[in-house]
């Protein structure tokens, strides 16, 4: 699968995350390489971690009168 990362520069570091994702995810890193690398790493642990969520996560719905 493939995901479009913004990358963004800092003053010392780069960050990147991944855009219009339904789970959060964001890393950082000394260079474009390192953080993207980071985030290519850390994205199945992320779409993981939001489908756990997702089981553990109830919609009920209430009556208020």
């Amino acid at each position: 699968m493939r995901y479009g990362v913004v990358v963004k520069k800092r003053k010392d570091h780069y960050g990147a995350y991944v855009r219009g994702a339904p789970f959060d995810c964001y890393c950082e890193g000394k260079t474009e390489e390192e953080v993207l690398a980071k985030i290519k790493a850390a994205i199945p642990e992320c779409v993981a971690a939001k489908e756990e969520e997702k089981r553990n996560t109830f919609i009920r719905e209430v009556e208020i009168n």
